[in-house]
């Protein structure tokens, strides 16, 4: 639990920093990293044979 919360704090000061510089980095930050996760998510369903629809991966 305290990686998970010290790899928040990280993330939230890199979009803080961003958003200094410029609001459009911190938001392509945020988007990219979703899109990471995302990815992620979709992998480890897959790779633990969670059904989608019908079609068993």
């Amino acid at each position: 639990m305290e990686k998970k919360k010290n790899a928040n704090l990280i993330k939230f000061s890199i979009i803080r920093i961003l958003n200094t510089i410029s609001e459009t980095a911190a938001g392509i930050y945020s988007m990219v990293f979703t899109v990471e996760v995302i990815a992620v998510v979709i992998i480890g369903a897959i790779g633990s044979g969670i059904r989608f629809g019908r079609i068993k991966f």
